[in-house]
């Protein structure tokens, strides 16, 4: 079949967690390392269902898809008895669009067994979740009640209380975020001398229009480079020259096509997942 490829990240939706300040049983405290930018290259989900020789009649009456793979929960709090594959769970409408892909290749290799060999779902501008690896299985539901597995209305769902009430939303797309990879927290950097501050930003909303870095002065713009389209992050860099000696911290924000800004805060959930908060970090100035 046609093979397509397409630029995307993969962010885990827990990524960040240790920055709420809270830790949730039985969930990894991730730092925010678990993020990464690869290319994806295999086939249209759409062009394999439309092989399927389903009439337009028959794929109306589809709500959503669901995915398994072949591996399963191992999750300490779930007896093991109860563990489960993993299943999750698309609309129809992003199911058929035609970024997501099943994938085969990253980096223009095959999927190495620890990204998902032989083929993988892509659902590029979400979060990670939902590429299921090692795909086992595609269903088309008819059924008018939405799938709740534990994959998919258990976990990956922000639940917040409002007025005394747990609210629950699902974890889909990835909200706008940039990271300071340069200089790292506690680098030592020296005074009078220029340095290069670069990041990484993305959103899955669309493009990042901007990045911008404050030093304790005000926001100022830095320099977008390599655009790697909607759903791959993008580089930026500020050239800075530290004058004032000690502690410093910077900040960065991002904001992509849609209007989305990386906020000052983030609103807590139960299991801590989406944290987007300004990215900060300390430097010495010597």
């Amino acid at each position: 079949m046609r093979q397509y490829g397409v630029t995307a990240i993969l962010e885990c939706a827990g990524n960040g967690r240790k920055n709420f300040g809270q830790s949730v049983e039985g969930e990894i405290e991730w730092g925010d390392c678990a993020v990464g930018n690869g290319s994806w290259t295999g086939i249209r989900l759409a062009d394999l269902i439309n092989e399927m020789g389903l009439t337009p009649r028959d794929l109306g009456k589809v709500r959503e898809f669901l995915f398994t793979g072949k591996d399963g929960s191992q999750d300490s709090l779930i007896p093991l008895e109860a563990k489960a594959k993993f299943v999750r769970a698309l609309p129809k409408e992003k199911a058929m669009d035609e970024n997501t892909l099943i994938a085969l290749q990253m980096n223009g290799r095959p999927l190495s067994k620890e990204r998902g060999f032989p083929a993988r779902l892509l659902v590029p501008g979400w979060y990670a979740m939902a590429s299921v690896k090692w795909l086992d299985r595609i269903v088309l539901s008819t059924k008018k009640t939405p799938f709740h597995g534990h994959f998919n209305g258990v976990k990956y769902v922000y639940e917040t209380q409002k007025e005394g009430k747990w609210v629950t939303t699902p974890v889909t797309q990835l909200l706008v975020k940039s990271l300071i990879t340069y200089p790292e927290e506690e680098d030592t950097v020296p005074s009078g001398r220029s340095i290069t501050v670069s990041g990484k930003a993305w959103s899955g909303f669309g493009k990042i229009v901007e990045v911008e870095i404050d030093f304790g002065e005000g926001w100022r713009k830095t320099r977008l480079e390599d655009d790697k389209g909607c759903f791959g992050w993008r580089s930026w860099k500020y050239e800075w020259t530290p004058e004032k000696r000690g502690e410093i911290y910077l900040r960065a924000r991002a904001t992509d096509e849609a209007g989305n800004i990386q906020p000052e805060t983030v609103e807590s959930n139960r299991y801590l997942y989406g944290y987007n908060g300004i990215h900060k970090i300390q430097v010495d100035v010597i």
